[in-house]
């Protein structure tokens, strides 16, 4: 395929280290609440609700944070190892646009087969699909 520029793999490999060192600094969110006095409170039926709700947000933004943190390691890896194929997707083998590459610098996938990923093949639909 197609290899890009070595001042975009510059900027890319840039993109990715300045994005990875800013997730590792964040870190993971908090999963308990600390603005509630438990003790005082423990008696409180709308509490628990309120907590495992608050659980359950947090535990889905830390599995955000860790793939995409995973992703942006992978990438950075990859265009260390492999700087030639770096870009290229890696269901089809075409160039990943290098507008996708800067604004998710740690795709693995060019849209349409993301899209295949996500959605499954497209097919064409009858009118009884509807029905």
């Amino acid at each position: 395929m197609v290899s890009m520029s070595p001042d975009d793999a510059a900027r890319l490999r840039s993109l990715l280290q300045s994005r990875l060192e800013a997730r590792v600094a964040q870190g993971p969110q908090s999963v308990a609440r600390e603005d509630v006095d438990t003790s005082a409170t423990a008696h409180d039926d709308d509490l628990g609700p309120h907590m495992a709700m608050d659980q359950a947000i947090a535990s889905g933004r830390n599995a955000a944070w860790t793939a995409e943190t995973i992703a942006l390691a992978a990438a950075l890896r990859r265009l260390e190892e492999e700087p030639d194929s770096f870009g290229d997707c890696e269901d089809c083998g075409e160039p990943i646009p290098l507008r996708r590459l800067e604004l998710m610098p740690h795709a693995a996938l060019c849209v349409r087969c993301q899209a295949t990923r996500e959605t499954g093949p497209a097919r064409r639909r009858k009118v009884t699909d509807y029905v």
